[in-house]
This record gives structure tokens, C-alpha cells and sequence, in this order.
């Protein structure tokens, strides 16, 4: 029965996270770091569109001031947010051919071509974002890899593990692996 739920929860997450974007943000010393979702908050609210809105034009002036990719990459993740995901992934291909492998913008594309139901691209630039930084979101990424390969193989048999972990027949799940 607990097996059961688990896979039920898992399924029904994967269709109803919220995307996993990256972002870079500016000390107050100036200087610029890549920075990523892993304070543990979950996102429990709607996303207040005006606001993100507003951001996102705020961001897009920033970069035709500056030039900085950084805003330019962060002005399509609020792209994103908002559902544009077309001109979002547009920009994300740009950045990427002026500046090619950049970590934000590979894991960022394959975010993208999740969403927008590609998972064969989403692979991809997945785990091109996993070479760039094996180490990205504490080293959880290979999750990622291994529901989008579920997504990509479609298996008839759900009872078994998307991850490919034996949790083991206790009533209560371990974690022999000490993930």
C-alpha cells in the first residue's frame, strides 16, 4: 500500500511541479553569481503575473543598458514563468550561440523543452547542463535525467521505480543508497 502511494505521488508530481529555473543575481558587491532553487521552499502560491510582469520589462531594460547576459537570461526565466515559453526558449538559444555552455542556459532550455512536451530535446540539454555542472541542485539532477527518461520510454509496468531505486518491503521506505 505505501509503495503504491509513492509511485502515485511521484507520477502526479511530475505533472504538476513548478519549473526549476536558474537565475543569476548581483552581490552588493557587485559581483555576479549563478544562483539556483535549493532553499527547500515550496511555491504555494499563484504566481502573481503584474508582478512578474513588471520584473521581466525591468530585467529587459537592464539588459539593453548593459548587455549583461545575466539579465537577458534572467528576462527569460520570467519569460518562462509567465508561460511564454516560445520566446523564452528563442532567447535561450541566442544566449546560447553568443556564449555556448553556460550551465543556466543548458539546464534552462532543457526546463523549457520540458514543459513545452519535448522531452527527447529536454534530455538533451539535461544532461548537457549535468556535464556543466555535475554537482547543479546538490547533485540531484540525475533525478531529473531518469524521469525524463520514464517520460521518453512510457513503460507499460508503473509499479516499479522511476528513479530505479529499491526502497525495500517495509512499510516505511529506506533509503539503502543515503540519498
Amino acid at each position: 500500500m505505501t509503495r503504491a502511494f509513492l509511485i502515485i505521488t511521484l507520477l502526479l508530481s511530475i505533472e504538476s511541479s513548478f519549473a526549476c529555473l536558474n537565475e543569476y543575481r548581483t552581490l552588493l558587491t557587485g559581483e555576479v553569481i549563478h544562483t539556483e532553487p535549493s532553499s527547500g521552499k515550496v511555491w504555494n502560491r499563484e504566481i502573481d503575473r503584474l508582478e512578474l510582469t513588471t520584473k521581466s520589462r525591468k530585467l529587459l531594460a537592464a539588459y539593453e543598458r548593459s548587455d549583461s547576459l545575466e539579465y537577458y537570461s534572467d528576462y527569460a526565466a520570467a519569460l518562462t514563468y509567465l508561460g511564454k515559453y516560445q520566446k523564452a526558449k528563442k532567447i535561450y538559444l541566442e544566449i546560447e550561440q553568443r556564449t555556448p555552455n553556460l550551465y543556466t542556459t543548458a539546464s534552462n532550455l532543457g526546463t523549457i523543452y520540458e514543459l513545452i512536451g519535448k522531452p527527447d530535446s529536454a534530455m538533451i540539454w539535461i544532461k548537457k547542463s549535468i556535464g556543466l555542472n555535475p554537482e547543479s541542485h546538490k547533485g540531484s539532477e540525475w533525478i531529473h535525467v531518469r524521469i525524463l527518461e520514464y517520460k521518453l520510454s512510457k513503460p507499460l509496468d508503473i509499479t516499479t521505480s522511476i528513479l530505479r531505486l529499491n526502497f525495500g518491503n517495509s512499510e516505511k521506505p529506506g533509503n539503502p543508497k543515503k540519498l
